[in-house]
């Protein structure tokens, strides 16, 4: 069978691909699904659609927070946070020069979105190291973000939901 342009397509990004982007990408999108299937206890206001991860970080809160904090690898994420892509009028997409800090639970959730868009929607000539190390952080960020949930009295639903559909 004569292989087409969209296999080789295919074939080329899985090759140049590690492990560390897919468990990420996996990872996360299923957790935001599970904090999703709680209702509106963790989503945007009508009409938005999405996770609020300022909601996600308060549930977590403190102790979370002093985890991440503890962890060498998970730590990076708060003293080097991703940037933000922003898109402005006649430039197009860019980084902005300062990362928003990351002091709290909540922005740790967020610093989380932030490497998932910034490499969904950032330049695609295969991942650059700072792309790559926090790849590397947040897959720190959401095995210590499963291990609070397990086991926790009102999270634990979320950890549930991350290995059962």
């Amino acid at each position: 069978m004569a292989q087409t342009a969209w296999n080789i397509v295919v074939e080329t990004l899985e090759a140049e691909m590690d492990q560390a982007p897919i468990r990420f990408f996996s990872t996360f999108s299923r957790l935001e699904w599970a904090f999703g299937q709680e209702g509106v206890t963790y989503t945007l206001k009508p009409p938005r659609v999405g996770i609020n991860w300022d909601l996600v970080g308060q549930a977590f809160g403190g102790q979370f927070y002093k985890r991440i904090k503890e962890d060498p690898i998970a730590r990076r994420l708060i003293d080097d946070p991703p940037q933000v892509i922003t898109n402005e009028p006649g430039v197009g997409l860019h980084f902005d020069a300062e990362p928003p800090e990351c002091g709290d639970s909540s922005a740790v959730f967020n610093a989380l979105a932030r490497i998932r868009n910034n490499f969904f929607h950032g330049w695609k000539r295969g991942l650059e190291a700072d792309d790559r190390r926090h790849i590397d952080d947040g897959n720190a960020v959401l095995r210590i973000a499963y291990e609070f949930c397990d086991g926790h009295p009102k999270l634990g639903i979320v950890a549930h939901r991350l290995i059962y559909a």
